[in-house]
């Protein structure tokens, strides 16, 4: 999946919930409380979608255009300011003009699409090539523990990092047929840490 593995798989959950909030802009009035509800989760989604691209793209920042990441910043906060206008209308009361905050959402949902696709097209190859000139870590006889695999997959092949998973407070009853990426997207995990503690703990048995 590369460096920006995990950001393109935010961008598809983000994408998805864009063509709900549309949905439910189709049926405004009617469709308020929906609407705020969306636009609330929406608004935490970005916070924590510009959180884990910050932090997966500072390793490359010297080597990313100043004026790219300039952008995107300028960019995101833009968007929140937007968006959090629209919560302030949809939180008016059952009288409030629900057809006010329309358009802004169409401006908004355009806006996002677009940032998206730039991004995809212009600084994750980028990111992604730099990752791969790094010179990849070995970390032993054994394969290398992706953020592609799934809890109950890692645990078969090397049962000794369930300390790390334990660490994490990764629950592999409940969450064991998800993929590291995904798990770590829905508890806030930092992918990248997990990964590192994990390959760790299954290089130091097979050095044994």
């Amino acid at each position: 999946m590369g460096a920006t593995g995990s950001l393109r798989r935010e961008h598809q959950i983000l994408r998805a919930r864009l063509r709900l909030l549309e949905a439910a802009m189709q049926m405004a009035p009617e469709a308020q409380f929906a609407l705020r509800e969306m636009c609330w989760s929406l608004a935490r989604m970005l916070d924590e979608h510009i959180r884990h691209e910050v932090e997966a793209l500072q390793p490359y920042h010297n080597r990313i255009q100043a004026l790219i990441q300039a952008r995107m910043a300028q960019d995101h906060a833009d968007q929140q300011v937007v968006l959090r206008g629209v919560n302030a209308l949809l939180l008016g009361g059952i009288n409030a003009p629900v057809s006010r905050a329309v358009p802004p959402l169409a401006e908004l949902i355009k806006e996002l699409r677009h940032h998206m696709a730039q991004e995809e097209q212009e600084v994750f190859p980028m990111v992604d090539q730099l990752a791969e000139e790094q010179a990849a870590p070995s970390y032993g006889i054994g394969s290398v523990i992706t953020e592609t695999m799934t809890v109950n997959h890692v645990l078969h092949v090397h049962p000794q990092t369930r300390e790390v998973f334990r660490a994490f407070k990764v629950n592999w009853e409940a969450d064991g047929c998800h993929c590291l990426d995904e798990l770590c997207w829905r508890r806030g995990v930092d992918v990248a840490a997990l990964l590192r503690e994990l390959n760790r703990s299954a290089a130091e048995l097979e050095g044994r």
